[in-house]
């Protein structure tokens, strides 16, 4: 392990208030760079400060995002219990005397900016619904907010059957909706759902009715939520989507963003060039696309499930038809008009949003892995399956062999078939979208999506792509090396070979020389190489290639061999390593001196002397074990540990590094009590169950390292 104090970390020294010298026109642009958190934050840090102001204007550019939304109930307390805050307390939700602290609900927030923003309306920019806001509150984000820009309708939700749609008024020509038209002429910026399920109609419908309102639009920003490995019908998963941009989206739009994998573009530019369409920029989330891949077929007893649960629905709803059509005729007769409500089956295969959607707080960057499960088509494209009724006949006997081919398996495959779209039609300019953390478009990449069985293998080829990828998209890929250190590169190798579809035959050194020769392109064509190390899951122990179970045999053999990270090869093409060491299997007291002498930023309390946590209300500027060294026992002798061989973990303490697992939060636990006794505890177990803390240690270069610094997760 790296001893913090061995780097020759500068000593803390506490920072004197001096006054802000940043103009508010430049405060204000570089909190718009930053985003609403570090804005948030620099609003706090200033006080009363006259430049405040300018950060509290940018918190309020766009006070609510997609994310802010997506998959949460309005009344959902996941976030007051389980989500850490990054300023004041680091624990999850809480009670005192009765009252809970924490992160709001959904619908506590919503209402809370609704009172905030009174006075500073003007600021709001840009903001998204949630799937739970009703007429009401579209009304007054359209009317109350005169200065919006930009409206995210992404959360829309999808429909509910025998329920009435809660945004369904958006859609009806009412005169009220009328009345709202002025606001949205002068929105810029639109984001949308995608409109391509063929049950569920009201994205589209929501489509026709609000792009034709929107007569100052530049900017469509289209949001998909493709079900993995669900039957899709072909012509609405390729067809639709540029047909409705042709018909519905107006003249003054020319920037398109593409928030869902879509290989099919060059369809779309097809269509844009015979519509005569004024978008000529498409963007697209680069990195979430990447994450993609590989894609895996879907199981055959999967699409029999399907399969079963279409017809079971399609006989029940004939069944009930039959029924009230023989009932209909001998009461009302058969000229009247029919009341038969909407089926509870008439939502097919279209689940209810909550199903499906996942918050942020479901990702978790040590244990997502990429991939996606490839969309099937088979019982659409058989013959007598449905048409497409955009196209000639002859498209259906078309589509299957089109798919088949603009498909791709492989990120090879995709970056190679994205360069091609790129240099065929040079008149649309393609960027990359801001990332976002939610949809993995910043997890690393694993270096085996380079070298994958049916990639492109042709050196030449790549190198044209890698280069035109660096020069459209700035591509900055991080590569995760955890799968390679070890005594040998074979298990790995081997535990990794089916999932990657890796070719059987390439032996273990092999497989490192495909790597490098991919590497090697990267690095000729100015594209970096950053290797990262240590992403390991919380759930799984420090070491490599043991675990805490094994024998001791096996321990003292592994120990005794040449440990070997496999990095010989390609160490002089790596621009940047990472490692990441999180503190734990273990770290002991005697270790927590020479962290402390590291400081980190203090937590600024908001109860300051009415704190509920006295445990806070002093921060140490030493380890509580430092007080073992000075006591002595009656024979004048220092106080030993009870057991040097296995020292103790160092206390999971709020103001030392934090190690050792959390106090356990349940969900049906309200009331999670912390006390001074229970933050004392000590484990003995070198298997932690989660990473609370870590140092990362970023060397540039040849291996020098050039930083290092405890932070608190």
């Amino acid at each position: 392990m790296v001893k913090v104090k061995d780097l020759n970390y500068p000593p803390y020294e506490a920072r004197n208030p001096e006054r802000w010298r940043l103009p508010n026109t430049i405060t204000k642009s570089i909190c718009l760079l930053a985003g609403r958190e570090a804005s948030t934050a620099l609003r706090i840090a200033l006080g009363g400060h006259v430049a405040a102001n300018a950060a509290h204007e940018a918190t309020y550019y766009e006070p609510f995002t997609y994310w802010d939304w997506h998959g949460v109930a309005p009344d959902d307390t996941y976030a007051r219990e389980y989500k850490r805050q990054r300023m004041w307390e680091h624990h999850g939700g809480f009670e005192v005397n009765g009252l809970a602290h924490g992160y709001p609900t959904p619908r506590e927030r919503w209402e809370a900016f609704k009172k905030n923003v009174e006075m500073d309306r003007r600021w709001v920019k840009k903001i998204a619904v949630a799937h739970w806001m009703d007429i009401h509150d579209l009304d007054w984000i359209l009317t109350e907010l005169n200065e919006l820009k930009g409206l995210d309708l992404s959360d829309a939700p999808t429909s509910k059957a025998g329920v009435q749609h809660p945004w369904a008024y958006l859609i009806k020509p009412v005169a009220d909706w009328d009345s709202l038209s002025p606001p949205l002429s002068i929105i810029t910026w639109l984001g949308v759902p995608d409109c391509r399920n063929s049950i569920n109609k009201f994205a589209l419908d929501l489509i026709q009715v609000l792009l034709q309102r929107c007569t100052s639009l530049r900017t469509l920003s289209i949001r998909g939520r493709q079900s993995e490995g669900k039957p899709v019908n072909a012509h609405d998963y390729v067809c639709k989507l540029p047909y409705m941009i042709a018909t519905h989206v107006p003249k003054s739009v020319t920037t398109l963003e593409l928030r869902l994998p879509f290989p099919h573009l060059d369809r779309l530019a097809n269509v844009l060039r015979d519509s005569k369409s004024s978008i000529n920029c498409i963007g697209i989330d680069f990195g979430a696309w990447v994450q993609e891949y590989p894609k895996n077929p879907v199981a055959t007893n999967e699409l029999r499930k399907y399969a079963i649960k279409e017809a079971a629905i399609l006989a029940a709803q004939k069944a009930r038809f039959e029924a009230y059509e023989k009932v209909h005729t001998e009461i009302l007769g058969a000229g009247k008009t029919w009341i038969l409500d909407q089926s509870q089956f008439g939502q097919g295969l279209e689940q209810d949003y909550l199903e499906h959607a996942k918050h942020a707080f479901e990702h978790d960057f040590y244990a997502q892995e990429s991939g996606s499960v490839s969309v099937s088509l088979d019982w659409a494209l058989q013959p007598g399956g449905s048409r497409c009724g955009l196209e000639k006949a002859s498209h259906h006997k078309d589509l299957f062999h089109y798919v088949e081919f603009t498909d791709d398996s492989t990120l090879p495959a995709m970056l190679s078939g994205l360069h091609q779209f790129g240099r065929a039609h040079k008149d649309i300019e393609l960027f990359t979208l801001k990332p976002e953390w939610q949809e993995k478009s910043m997890d690393p990449v694993h270096p085996f999506a380079l070298v994958q069985a049916g990639a492109p293998s042709d050196a030449t080829s790549m190198s044209k792509v890698y280069q035109w990828l660096n020069s459209t998209f700035k591509w900055r890929p991080i590569f995760d090396w955890d799968s390679f250190p070890g005594p040998t590169p074979k298990g790995s190798h081997e535990a990794l070979l089916q999932r990657w579809n890796l070719d059987p035959k390439l032996k273990p050194e092999q497989l490192l020389d495909t790597i490098l020769t991919q590497f090697s392109l990267l690095n000729d064509t100015n594209i970096p190489i950053h290797i990262l190390l240590g992403r390991r899951h919380p759930d799984k122990p420090s070491l490599y290639w043991v675990t805490p179970t094994s024998p001791p045999s096996t321990m003292e053999r592994y120990l005794r061999t040449s440990f070997e990270f496999n990095l010989k090869p390609i160490a002089p093409l790596i621009s940047t390593l990472s490692i990441i060491y999180d503190l734990r299997s273990p770290i002991s007291t005697s270790t927590t001196p020479s962290l402390s002498t590291v400081t980190c930023p203090r937590p600024i309390c908001p109860w300051h002397k009415t704190c509920p946590f006295p445990i806070h209300s002093t921060w140490p500027t030493s380890s509580l074990t430092s007080s073992y060294a000075k006591q002595k026992m009656a024979n004048s002798k220092p106080i030993k540990m009870a057991d040097p061989s296995l020292p103790d973990l160092a206390p999971n303490t709020a103001y030392l590094p934090p190690t050792g697992p959390p106090f356990p939060i349940s969900r049906t636990r309200r009331n999670p009590v912390y006390c001074e006794k229970k933050l004392r505890f000590r484990s003995r177990s070198h298997c932690v169950a989660e990473i609370l803390g870590r140092i990362c240690v970023t060397a540039h270069g040849a291996g020098d390292a050039e930083c290092a610094h405890a932070e608190g997760v």
